[in-house]
Parts: structure tokens; sequence; C-alpha cells
């Protein structure tokens, strides 16, 4: 495993240990998490916050944020199991609203950006960063990798 985050993040998210978990980019303020999910690493994407880019004036919900995704390719699956030939997304709520998207890496392995100004992370799973923070993963995407 590469580098591990601060002992800071460790505190916010308890499923996160040095085991589970390596820090892929430096720290950078140019894209959110929900851009990172989307390839993208030029922007700020979240609908409803000014000076974020968004494709339309749609309100901040979990509807609006799944149909980002829908208008790219994707299509809503079951669940985050890793399915060859298909890349996945994952959008974590709190019940209703969305808190945070990672996408799953070719070998099964997730990766997210940690809040704004930080760093990018290589997850072992969903649950890594499950918790008060950004709630639970409960919205899954796939489209194929073609």
């Amino acid at each position: 495993m590469g580098r591990q985050l601060s002992f800071f993040w460790q505190l916010k998210f308890p499923n996160l240990t040095n085991e589970n978990h390596s820090v892929t980019s430096p720290k950078n303020e140019n894209y959110n998490c929900l851009a990172w999910a989307c390839g993208v690493m030029n922007k700020r994407m979240w609908p409803g916050t000014p000076g974020y880019y968004w494709p339309s004036n749609e309100k901040d919900d979990l509807q609006t944020v799944t149909k980002l995704f829908l208008n790219m390719g994707y299509q809503i699956c079951e669940d985050a199991s890793l399915e060859h030939g298909f890349e996945k997304v994952a959008i974590y709520t709190d019940q209703t609203e969305p808190l945070h998207a990672a996408r799953q890496l070719e070998n099964g392995r997730w990766t997210s950006k940690l809040g704004i100004l930080d760093e990018d992370i290589e997850h072992d799973n969903l649950a890594v960063l499950e918790g008060n923070n950004y709630g639970k993963a409960n919205v899954f995407l796939k489209r194929s990798r073609n």
C-alpha cells in the first residue's frame, strides 16, 4: 500500500484504517467527489451550489445527482459487486440527500475524492467511508467500460 491519510481522516471515518486505503493523488482543490466519480478533474460539480458546475438549474437532491449519471449512460443496478466489463458508481446518502460519490475501479476497489481541498484515495470497499460524514452507499449505477 502507498501513503495513508492523516489521523484526522481516521477520526472522521471510523472504518478507515491504514490497511484498507491508500492515497492516490496529492491534494487538489480543482474538483470534488462528484466530479471525480464522473471522471472530471477540472471543475467542482454539485447541484444548486454557487460557483460549482451543474448542467441544469435543478435542486440539490438525490434524484438530480442520480439523473446526472443516467444522462452519462449509467443505469441503476442492484449493488456494488464487481461486474467485469462495467464501471460502477455509488452515491452515499443520509437516507434522502446525496453526500458523496465514489467510482469502482477495474480491480473491484473504489476511488473517492475526500473533501474539496484534499486527496483522492483508493479504498477496499464502500463501508470504509460510511458513517456520520458521508452516510451510507445506497444508490448504485453501472455502465459498460467499452
